[in-house]
């Protein structure tokens, strides 16, 4: 007997009589969810695309980027930016990170430069960008920490590469 309800398919899922595609189809279409989503918030600030969000370990902060070449740290409970970056960064910016175990202090963005630059965020709000990685030959599309890690993070290129840095390597 079909059941159109989300409880019964987290059941399904948590017993293992579900396949992660199916699971995931019947959460992401669920008209119970689709029929509550409204808009809540809209952050603006940037001139571009955005093309890429982060969130900080402890989801109070969210980074943006953007064609503009900028990184915006916005406030999520009062939707307003807390820093915008001018990210050094001259083509469009498609990956950010917040690096962890930095209470929020240091991101690291890649773009269509080549690039991938770290970014110090000090206290009254201004970033500076702190280190230049040159060693991809294409553009950067994604950037991943791993959050019990926090001097290393990697960098995913059109180049069919992906680079590990360690912020504590000269």
């Amino acid at each position: 007997m079909f059941r159109a309800n989300i409880f019964y398919a987290l059941e399904k899922q948590r017993c293992g009589n579900s396949l992660p595609n199916e699971y995931r189809r019947e959460l992401g279409a669920h008209t119970s969810i689709i029929g509550k989503l409204t808009l809540d918030t809209e952050l603006t600030g940037h001139d571009g695309c955005v093309n890429r969000l982060a969130w900080n370990s402890t989801g109070t902060k969210l980074a943006s980027v953007s064609d503009d070449c900028t990184c915006i740290i916005w406030d999520v409970q009062n939707s307003s930016p807390l820093s915008v970056i001018n990210t050094g960064h001259t083509r469009n910016i498609f990956g950010v990170a917040f690096l962890p175990g930095t209470h929020d202090l240091y991101l690291a963005t890649g773009a269509m430069d080549h690039q991938v630059r770290v970014h110090a965020v000090r206290p009254e709000g201004e970033g500076v960008c702190v280190c230049v990685y040159r060693s991809h030959t294409d553009r950067v599309k994604h950037i991943e920490i791993e959050p019990m890690e926090p001097h290393v993070f990697w960098s995913a290129s059109e180049d069919c590469t992906i680079r590990q840095y360690d912020t504590r390597a000269p």
